[in-house]
């Protein structure tokens, strides 16, 4: 859970920097994308870390049946990763509705800018969990390296 906090502290920072950069060198471009292609693009990352995922856990099925280590919290952790993704969508619909909402917007003078940094938040995050998700093939493929090292080298003395 704290992990969590200081990721979401982590995109917030990160989003922050992006809208006050942005709004000093009055570009609109980072506004415009994310209103027009948020939810889209949140789709597709659903798509990919959800297809990723079932890589994974068939990798971690096949290492689990040949030298029975117990993966369910990794499993645990790929459905989670599953479900942040989801989340990420139902915030993006919300937050964008919010921000295209002129009784909103006028609620508070910097509400504009408070959405903005919520909306560039939950794409940071969005790539962030994507990027955690692939990271695990990674892990898989360095595994599958060493084991191979492992009977390639086996029991061969190299003095």
């Amino acid at each position: 859970m704290l992990e969590r906090l200081k990721n979401i502290s982590l995109f917030l920072v990160m989003a922050t920097i992006l809208v006050v950069f942005s709004k000093s060198i009055a570009s609109l471009f980072l506004f415009e994308f994310i209103k027009n292609n948020l939810i889209t693009i949140l789709i597709a990352l659903l798509a990919i870390n959800t297809t990723t995922g079932s890589v994974v856990m068939t990798k971690l099925r096949d290492i689990s049946d040949k030298n029975g280590v117990d993966f369910s919290s990794t499993i645990g952790e790929l459905r989670s990763s599953i479900v942040e993704q989801v989340v990420f969508i139902i915030l993006g619909i919300i937050l964008l509705i919010l921000a295209g909402s002129p009784i909103i917007l006028e609620l508070y003078e910097y509400m504009s800018e408070i959405l903005n940094i919520l909306l560039v938040s939950v794409f940071i995050g969005s790539l962030y969990n994507l990027y955690d998700t692939a990271n695990s093939i990674f892990v898989i493929l360095n595994h599958e390296n060493d084991e191979n090292q492992k009977i390639k080298g086996g029991g061969v003395n190299r003095e």
